[in-house]
């Protein structure tokens, strides 16, 4: 507070103050006026002013935004439109050990409609060793609209069908699951390595590729507005 002290003569002894109204002192007819947020008293001879300093009014925050409800389908940057008949690409992370039947489904990405691809997303540990047994990527239909073809593969590339992995890295059917294993291959009982299963390296990044088609770039299989699969992953390590 800024305090203002004026002392003035005997004339003004009888004057009286109020704070923002005016006040006569009646033996002089001086008029004193106290505006804003000053007040004012009289002691004797003295009148004594009182005004506070002014504060400026506090800042407005800016306005929040309230965190989305739902969070958003994962459509991440990968897109299959190379695939003829794919026009929509559904990108979901899967964690190392994954059950299936336990939630994870692709109607919680967005859906798999017509026209739509689901690649899965896995990043294998460093240092994973399945040692020589097999571990599996499982996908099952989610309700009576999924009883349908459709085709899996597991790549080192997304939406690749090319069997790069070996010819077993590509199955095909409704309830399916496409096996590998993990830092070397698994061999028969001759002692021989069984290349046709894929062999995943720990520490590097593959992907699983779901298409509803009755062949790579084929007829679409999906006769419902959407063909939701359950999916889980069994590492074998």
């Amino acid at each position: 507070m800024e305090k203002f002290q004026h002392t003035f003569g005997r004339l003004l002894a009888a004057a009286a103050f109020v704070g923002g109204a005016v006040a006569s002192a009646p033996s002089s007819g001086l008029t004193i006026t106290v505006n804003g947020t000053c007040s004012a008293s009289v002691s004797g001879s003295n009148v004594t002013i009182n005004c506070d300093a002014t504060t400026p009014p506090p800042e407005t925050p800016p306005p929040t935004t309230p965190p989305p409800t739902t969070p958003p389908p994962q459509t991440g940057s990968i897109a299959c439109s190379g695939i003829p008949g794919i026009s929509r690409t559904i990108v979901l992370p899967v964690s190392w050990q994954t059950t299936i039947g336990t939630g994870f489904t692709t109607s919680k990405a967005g859906s798999l409609s017509p026209g739509t691809a689901a690649v899965f997303v896995v990043d294998i540990p460093a240092g994973a060793s399945s040692r020589g047994t097999q571990g599996s990527f499982r996908i099952s239909p989610s309700n009576a609209n999924g009883y349908n073809t459709r085709i899996l593969s597991v790549s080192d590339r997304p939406c690749d069908y090319s069997r790069s992995l070996g010819t077993a890295s590509v199955v095909q059917g409704q309830d399916v699951r496409v096996y590998f294993t993990v830092g070397g291959h698994a061999t028969d009982k001759y002692g021989r390595m069984i290349t046709t299963i894929a062999d995943l390296t720990p520490g590097n990044r593959y992907y699983f590729t779901v298409v509803n088609q009755y062949s790579v770039g084929g007829a679409n299989s999906c006769m419902s507005s959407a063909c939701d699969i359950n999916y889980g992953l069994t590492p074998g390590t």
